[in-house]
């Protein structure tokens, strides 16, 4: 071992402290010589286990540490202002490296005071196995020092040395240059001879090499905000604070080789192993909890029973071959020591199909598994679809199984309760999750703190593919990638100056983290408290107890581990049934739902999937129509053909040609037809990859399931090796060598891209069942869906807009009628309260619970005394007024709006009132009329309504949609007439069509390209809602002057498209104003004096050709008492132009003309 080791070391897990990835730290120390090194982050064990593999993976002896935040008091205080000090712990050996552990987690669940700390005495009691160090000058001895308080200093040590003991606490030295260090080290030095207490020279590491200062203190910026230039900025004082040689340390430690010296005997007394599932023994490989069971049973022998009892009730005939198979199954599981894994998964699914949590039918390779089935873990029955079980579990291959689960999404929390109060919440904790500076981020942050311009950071990011193109070569990282593969990267770099610094800085803090986060769905479960395993911290947002490894570090270490997944469509299928039992008293149980249904296929057929899951994309629409299912197996193939793979492949298209018979089925080898039939000689599967090895190969289903791996992950000496297995097998089948070549080969060409069955089979269950219940009850699910959307404004819209092309009417939201959620009312949908903007659940609540009390309200003074006020706000009510909420009241929207203020006067007065017990409730109140019999608010009638504009528009905006009109409208006959394209059919649009596309313009946004010409964003409104139309350069430059807000236009655009875009491109051919185009009906008012000549002239005139026109012609009809209007026959159009309105209004008798 070398003369010195760093045991004073920060890495990127010190975040945005310490910029070191732990990969470059190892391979650097490797390189330097070193045999050993510490890690020691601020004030968390986030990065131990990382460490450890990486240092040994570099043939390195890591050496497990923290540098603490210590309370100078008591952890449990929490002062306005504090002094924290630093301390450095580092594991002497197992028993210390589980203190550390507690003491990290003790720190964030019970010390965290704007950073995580400890204090003495619960250092004290957890000491054992810990080597102390006194850390940089915020020591606690540093800083006594400092400030002349040399009794205070001495007591500290002394302090220290009690509480780890004598040889076990070192007091640390550090020389950067900085001129107060050099004071400081001589008395340290001075006390350390005097107590005869050891020393130790570290550095004190943020970054790896002495010019990484200035991405050092570039991250400090970023996680501070504070830009490179100011002057008053937190920085580390010089560039000395980096991984230096031990010739370097020497050179500035020469007279004190006790202190070097000491950094390498405490390397030799450091050992410690954090236990994982590749050194543990067996009994602790994985550490599950160990299951409960009735009577005494093992766990082997309660999985059993339960899957036995499970087989009777989904199968009618139990066979001998399901049998067999289950018994299979079971053998594994019990072999590989996972039946309390699935009694845990087992227990969770029955805790929540018994307390009416919805549950999904599983998804990935779970749905491979007869057991699972058996337990009603999935819904997918294995042997139906040709599911695998070694897909899932492969006796081989030995490693934690892996069951992710859906329920409810506002169930989920519930599951997770129900989790810690069986197992105890110290043994069950959520999943932590680092969040690293990306490539486009590294860009935008560095840019930021050198005060580049952001539109210039936004054009050199737009540069940067959001995707690693190629992302099987580590070697590079992504803006590595993207500078060798884009010229105007590399031109904007060689500009020199801050351009230089802005890539280079990039490059060096690309891929470090920036800050910790909570995994969605990660839970872990183990048998003992988790701290005896691991480091936990507490999330400050959600104040819930997390790990400090993350989900992969948790595998190693043997931890249960799972997914606990809230999935909204599961909400949205429960409220469905929900409404249906309400409206037709059905009880509906999704998993009688048949899979052969016309209604749903037609729906799928027609490719009207918008909110089916998984379905409803545009793409995923027109691959629906071009497809056409009629059975369930290829619902299955089209969620895994809809992907990046299949897709460029053009998988998608020879499946659609090969189903319609345009290209015929193929096989390269008859021993394919039963495994490719259903997906007409098409590998789609990962699973018929197995088959085809097992049919042609002769292997076992374990070995084809190692080649399936090894093909996705392209281990290509795995890949050579069984091809020769794979040739020998079907030699000694008597099958053609170079076909079973052939198909070997095209075998690994899919590979890569084929989906895991299971998974797929798992996600069309739902596809199909929220297919079918949009097919068979469109009014309940579509109010289940736009209910489940009312917190996403496009969403809500988009799902508005489909539910009226299916024929079915929203019944705008009112007070007197909408509930909480959308709701199914007389064979239409009436709009939620909850969904209207501002309005939230509690004021929904309010009013929903007032009509307990007055089942209608006949006004608003009315409504004001019955709601509690305190939830529906003033600015509530004018949300309603606003939205025409107060509709059925009949009054006018601007006579409430002014009234408001006086209704909740006079409402609060009354209700005040009434819990005196001095009136009834509604006694003001006429009770046939609805009108005040009291003194209440004068509503003035003679305030004009608000113009239909401005109606229209507070609809848009609070309800995201328009519900009782729409600003188009008055375009619509002439919007058909044209034949214009609204943009629902955007994507179904073919190349090279020419067609009429438009709308109102309501956003307009110009950009600069990569090479610095302007294009423009025009968002248009049509009769679908709101798209994007994009122009570039010279067609921008051209039309961007009819591009004015509020303008309606068509436009006659050519069609192109790009592979793998559901979006195509429109070129303008023509842009013309709607208004120009419009045809307005001819409106004639006459009264009793006009002559019958000149009503026979007026006949004459609009019959003439000469005016045959577009234009509908209507008669007001105006006598005494009464008014009456008719259309002209519906065959007269006519032309109207100014000289027929000039000769109507010539005619005596004619009080008015107009086009309208």
């Amino acid at each position: 071992m070398s003369d010195f080791v760093h045991l004073h070391v920060h890495s990127h897990y010190s975040t945005l402290d310490g910029i070191i990835r732990l990969d470059s730290l190892c391979r650097r120390a490797s390189a330097l010589g070193m045999e050993a090194i510490a890690l020691t982050d601020h004030g968390n064990c986030f990065g131990l286990l990382d460490f450890q593999e990486q240092a040994q993976a570099n043939k390195l002896r890591p050496i497990h540490g923290c540098e603490f935040y210590l309370a100078p008091e008591s952890m449990s205080s929490r002062p306005p202002k504090e002094n924290r000090f630093h301390l450095v712990l580092l594991a002497e050996n197992n028993e210390g490296y589980n203190n550390l552990c507690k003491l990290s987690s003790m720190a964030y669940i019970e010390g965290f005071h704007y950073k995580p700390r400890i204090d003495k005495e619960v250092l004290a009691e957890n000491s054992r196995g810990l080597i102390i160090t006194s850390a940089c000058m915020q020591g606690e001895v540093a800083w006594y020092l400092r400030l002349g308080k040399k009794d205070q200093a001495r007591a500290a040590a002394l302090s220290y040395q009690e509480i780890a003991g004598r040889g076990n606490f070192y007091i640390e030295i550090m020389d950067h240059g900085i001129p107060e260090q050099k004071t400081l080290n001589r008395d340290l030095v001075a006390l350390a001879r005097e107590l005869d207490i050891p020393l130790i020279a570290t550095n004190d590491v943020h970054f790896l090499e002495r010019e990484d200062y200035e991405a050092s203190q570039i991250a400090t910026c970023i996680g501070t905000g504070a830009k490179l230039s100011d002057p008053d900025r937190f920085k580390l004082e010089n560039d000395q604070f980096y991984l230096k040689t031990a010739d370097e340390m020497r050179a500035l430690f020469g007279e004190l080789p006790d202190a070097l010296s000491n950094t390498v005997e405490i390397a030799r007394r450091c050992i410690v192993s954090i236990e994982t599932v590749d050194t543990a023994p067996p009994e602790r490989k994985y550490k599950i909890p160990v299951f409960e069971t009735p009577d005494g049973l093992t766990e082997n022998d309660y999985l059993r029973s339960l899957c036995e009892e499970g087989l009777a009730q989904r199968y009618t005939e139990v066979t001998p071959a399901l049998q067999e198979r289950l018994d299979y199954e079971l053998s594994v599981i019990s072999q590989m020591g996972f039946s309390g894994y699935f009694l845990i998964v087992w227990d969770l699914v029955h805790y929540a199909r018994t307390h009416d949590i919805p549950v999904g039918p599983g998804r990935g390779s779970a749905a491979g598994s007869l057991v699972s089935y058996t337990l009603r873990i999935t819904d997918i029955e294995p042997i139906r679809f040709n599911l695998f079980f070694e897909r899932f579990l492969n006796p081989s291959r030995i490693s934690m199984p892996d069951i992710d689960m859906d329920f409810c999404v506002e169930k989920r929390e519930q599951i997770i309760d129900y989790i810690r109060e069986r197992y105890g919440a110290s043994q069950v904790a959520q999943i932590v999750t680092y969040q690293y500076i990306k490539a486009k981020a590294a860009i935008k942050d560095v840019s930021r703190v050198l005060e580049i311009k952001f539109n210039e950071s936004n054009e050199i990011t737009a540069l940067i593919p959001d995707r690693d193109p190629d992302p099987r070569n580590k070697s590079k990282s992504l803006l590595e990638k993207a500078i060798d593969a884009e010229p105007r990267l590399r031109e904007i770099r060689e500009k020199g100056g801050v351009y230089e610094t802005l890539f280079r800085n990039a490059l060096k803090l690309e891929n470090v983290i920036r800050g910790t986060g909570k995994h969605a769905a990660g839970v872990v479960i183990a048998g003992r408290p988790l701290v005896e395993y691991l480091p936990l911290y507490k999330d400050s947002k959600s104040n819930q107890v997390i790990t400090q490894y993350d989900g992969p570090h948790l595998e190693k270490v043997g931890l249960l581990k799972m997914d606990i997944l809230g999935l909204q469509n599961l909400t949205t299928m429960e409220e469905c049934r929900h409404l249906i039992h309400d409206t037709r008293g059905i009880d509906l149980d999704f998993s009688t739902i048949p899979f052969e249904d016309e209604k749903a296929f037609t729906l799928l057929q027609r490719g009207q999937s918008l909110g089916v899951f998984q379905l409803d994309s545009p793409g995923m629409q027109q691959l629906l129509r071009n497809m056409k299912p009629d059975r369930f197996d290829e619902i299955i193939a089209l969620i895994a053909l809809y992907r990046p793979g299949p897709l460029n492949m053009g998988m998608h298209t020879k499946f659609c040609d090969r189903k319609a018979g345009r290209e015929p089925v193929e096989y390269i080898l008859p021993e394919t037809e039963p495994v490719l039939k259903d997906t007409y000689g098409i590998i789609i599967y990962q699973e018929q990859v197995m088959q085809i090895s097992q049919a042609v190969g002769g292997f076992s289903m374990a070995e084809a399931d190692e080649l399936r791996k090894a093909m996705g992950k392209k281990k290509m000496d795995i890949v050579d090796k069984k091809r020769n297995d794979f040739l020998q097998g079907a030699k000694e089948k008597k099958i053609n060598t170079a076909k079973a070549e052939e198909l070997y080969n095209l075998m690994a060409q899919f590979a890569e891209y084929g989906f895991n069955k299971s998974h797929s089979a798992a996600y069309a269950i739902i596809s199909w069942q929220t297919a079918w219940l949009k097919a068979n009850y469109p009014l309940e699910y579509m109010a289940a869906l736009l209910t489940s959307q009312k917190d996403s404004p496009d969403k809500l819209e988009l799902y508005i807009r489909e539910t009226q092309s299916m024929g079915i009417t929203i019944l705008p939201p009112d007070v007197n009628f909408s509930t909480v959620n959308f709701s199914v009312e007389n064979n239409a949908i009436r709009y939620g309260l909850s969904a209207i903007k501002g309005i939230g659940l509690a004021a929904s609540e309010a009013v929903v619970r007032a009509r307990d009390s007055k089942p209608f309200f006949h006004d608003l003074v009315e409504f004001c005394a019955a709601v509690d006020l305190r939830a529906v706000t003033k600015r509530v009510l004018e949300t309603l007024v606003s939205c025409g909420a107060f509709a059925s009241t009949g009054k006018k929207r601007s006579v409430l709006f002014e009234s408001i203020d006086a209704s909740v006067d006079k409402g609060s007065r009354m209700r005040v009132d009434a819990e005196r017990g001095q009136i009834n409730f509604f006694d003001d109140f006429d009770e046939d009329s609805g009108t005040e019999s009291g003194s209440g608010p004068a509503l003035s009638e003679d305030i004009r309504e608000w113009c239909e504009d401005k109606l229209l528009s507070l609809e848009k905006d609070l309800l995201g949609t328009y519900i009782t009109g729409h600003p188009f409208r008055r375009y619509l006959r002439t919007w058909k007439r044209l034949g214009m394209t609204g943009s629902r059919r955007h994507a179904s649009l073919e190349a090279n069509k020419h067609v009429s596309v438009g709308g109102i313009v309501r956003g307009i946004e110009e950009r600069l390209t990569k090479e610095g010409k302007a294009f423009g964003i025009v968002t248009l409104e049509d009769p679908d809602g709101n798209w994007d139309f994009m122009l570039f350069s010279n067609n921008w430059e051209k039309y961007k002057s009819f591009f004015v807000p509020g303008t309606a236009l068509c436009i006659q655009v050519s069609v192109s498209k790009q592979p793998g875009r559901d979006k195509p491109m429109f070129h303008p051919q023509q842009i013309r104003f709607l208004d120009d185009l419009v045809v307005h009906d001819l409106h004639i008012t006459i009264g009793p004096e006009l002559s019958d000549s000149d009503l026979f002239a007026i006949r004459e005139e609009l019959l003439s050709d000469g005016n045959r026109g577009d234009s509908a012609v209507y008669f007001h009809i105006e006598e005494p008492g009464r008014s009456v209007t008719v259309q002209a026959s519906q065959s007269i159009h006519v032309k109207a132009d100014e000289q027929l309105l000039g000769f109507l209004r010539s005619k005596p008798g004619v009080r008015e003309v107009s086009l309208e």
